[in-house]
């Protein structure tokens, strides 16, 4: 499969009518919850527009100055701050606005990668094969049109043979990280980055630092074994999708569930057993 720009078919990735992993993720919850979330866009949060910034400055640091705007602290609570604040902005409304503070944090978590020995030569190798934020658009054997925008891919001899996904949070830990590939499906997310780039070797390897001080990075690898079990998921969700994409019904939870009142509930609220 050959990666796309976006100027020879779309002009931006994320309104491009297909299926990111992004977007099917949420029909693990339901499929009334993809809908929803389908049909009504959120603004990015915080935690996002750092996301944002920290994969710019390790992964395209030439696009920084270009695509973001640095705001010295302004009380914009004052006529005269949010007249200073709308002569920043002035002018710049195709940049996104990031406060001086901001920016100092996400320099500091890209500094703090680029010192981690093992992270650095990943993102290195990325930087020379020129493969950061690449863009797959594909249509697979159930006829759904998907896409996907990967962080960056290693290659060898035969091709593609890991992708390097960057990710920012709140506490890199092993403990702590593990948790969040199962809550944020990292897992699922490098199985659909496999399908679109289609590597010699089923590996991916994550990239985690954390958002505050001391700025600590672990990397979380996913073999062959660890990306096919993750692959079952996609697949059951895909075919989820493609069953209510044919039948034009995205129910809630129709089905009934019984409930058991858990022992430590009678002993918490004084009933002996």
């Amino acid at each position: 499969m050959v990666p796309m720009t976006p100027d020879q078919e779309y002009l931006d990735y994320y309104r491009v009518p297909r299926l990111s992993h992004s977007q099917l993720k949420e029909i693990r919850h339901s499929p009334a919850n993809f809908r929803w979330k389908l049909d009504n866009t959120e603004p990015s949060s915080p935690a996002m527009n750092l996301g944002s910034l920290v994969h710019a400055m390790v992964l395209e640091p030439h696009t920084v100055e270009s695509r973001w705007l640095v705001i010295p602290k302004i009380d914009r609570r004052t006529k005269a701050g949010r007249e200073q604040y709308e002569s920043y902005i002035s002018g710049n409304s195709s940049k996104y606005v990031v406060m001086e503070h901001e920016y100092e944090v996400a320099r500091a978590m890209t500094d703090a990668v680029m010192e981690h020995p093992l992270a650095a030569s990943l993102v290195k190798e990325v930087h020379v094969y020129g493969t950061a934020e690449q863009e797959f658009y594909w249509t697979d054997d159930r006829g759904i049109e998907r896409k996907a925008k990967v962080d960056g891919i290693i290659h060898g001899h035969a091709g593609p043979e890991m992708i390097v996904d960057l990710k920012t949070t709140s506490d890199a830990s092993p403990d702590a990280f593990k948790r969040s590939i199962a809550k944020y499906c990292y897992g699922t997310q490098m199985a659909y980055y496999c399908e679109a780039v289609r590597p010699a070797q089923k590996r991916a390897t994550i990239i985690a630092v954390s958002s505050s001080p001391p700025f600590t990075v672990g990397l979380y690898r996913f073999g062959e074994e660890a990306i096919d079990r993750a692959q079952l998921v996609v697949d059951r969700w895909l075919d989820l999708y493609a069953e209510c994409t044919s039948t034009g019904r995205w129910p809630g939870y129709w089905d009934a569930v019984d409930v058991q009142i858990p022992d430590w509930f009678l002993t918490s609220n004084g009933v002996d057993q």
